[in-house]
């Protein structure tokens, strides 16, 4: 039965169906077997031992002006911060700069709280992000990092550190409720991730940059100012990083 399974999948993977809706027929099925197996119609779920088939990418996909797009040179950069600039909310300019100049991921700047940042060490601590079934502002749980080597701390620039300092400044000037989390509202409530990604989206439509602006396009572009400023170990590391986030852009380009 796995079998035949399989070969459905390949069959609709060959024929350019939709990762999403071949996604969806596998969920699909292996809840109706799980069901199955549950009022004992079966034995065992035949669905958990398929997969969904992906294309693999090539050295043509993988073209040096495909891999610009997931970065932002430092002339782009600087326009997208001067729009940044502009932004009315001062907790999200801070939270743009905060990734931009840490490569940290969008979850875990979230979740950050006073105690995991020192500025007069100028480091946060990272070892927390947050996660949410659904996005809706509060309603989100604080779980480990994405993997044991995601603890770590990151020494932070001193744009970031006056960033952070007008931050708890405006909030403590304009009496906000008093709030655990560095990026709380006025409610002490950070933000969503979705939130903060239609942020950067906006924002990044102002520009005259020709790129897919999301989230994770910030994290990319610290790391690759690290090599433009530290040369050959640095871009190695580029290298590697590129090769395991490619999925990214894989996925916007053939799902």
């Amino acid at each position: 039965m796995t079998q035949k399974i399989q070969g459905t999948l390949n069959h609709l993977f060959e024929n350019s169906t939709a990762f999403y809706t071949l996604r969806g027929t596998h969920n699909a099925a292996k809840m109706m077997f799980a069901y199955a197996k549950e009022i004992g119609l079966i034995e065992m779920n035949p669905v958990e031992a398929s997969f969904i088939p992906k294309k693999k990418l090539t050295l043509e996909d993988v073209s040096n002006e495909e891999t610009a797009k997931l970065y932002l040179e430092t002339n782009e950069l600087k326009e997208f911060l001067s729009y940044v600039d502009k932004h009315r909310n001062i907790m999200y300019r801070t939270l743009i700069y905060t990734i931009a100049f840490t490569g940290m991921r969008p979850g875990e700047t979230i979740a950050l709280k006073l105690e995991d940042v020192d500025l007069n060490k100028k480091i946060i601590n990272i070892n927390k992000t947050v996660y949410a079934k659904k996005s809706i502002r509060g309603d989100f749980e604080l779980t480990p990092p994405k993997t044991f080597g995601s603890v770590r701390s990151v020494d932070i620039d001193d744009i970031v550190v006056e960033k952070l300092k007008q931050l708890y400044q405006w909030r403590e000037d304009r009496k906000w409720i008093k709030s655990d989390f560095v990026f709380g509202d006025k409610e002490g409530i950070p933000p969503t991730v979705k939130m903060l990604n239609q942020t950067v989206q906006r924002l990044g439509a102002l520009t005259n940059i020709n790129k897919q602006f999301r989230t994770y396009i910030l994290g990319h572009t610290h790391i690759s100012l690290l090599a433009e400023n530290f040369g050959c170990f640095f871009v190695a590391l580029v290298a590697f990083y590129f090769e395991t986030n490619f999925r990214i852009l894989a996925k916007n380009q053939w799902e």
